[in-house]
């Protein structure tokens, strides 16, 4: 996947790495390794990914970085 190795960011700042995509019947899946070395999975859905930029490798998540976070309840 061309995506692996692109920087993530969101909300104008940089929030990880494209570590490995999981390839599934609905759609890929991005695991990014956060700044803070947490992995994180994100659906590669428009509700999401604002952008994709594959020759430049960055990829920017659309601004609400709260929804990201993982829900520990």
């Amino acid at each position: 996947h061309d995506i692996i190795g692109s920087e993530v960011f969101c909300n104008g700042m940089k929030y990880g790495s494209v570590v490995d995509v999981y390839s599934l019947n609905a759609n890929d899946i991005y695991v990014i390794k956060k700044i803070d070395n947490e992995e994180i999975l994100i659906p590669a859905v428009h509700e999401f990914i604002e952008s994709i930029d594959v020759h430049k490798k960055v990829l920017v998540l659309k601004p609400g970085k709260d929804s990201y976070e993982e829900d520990e309840d």
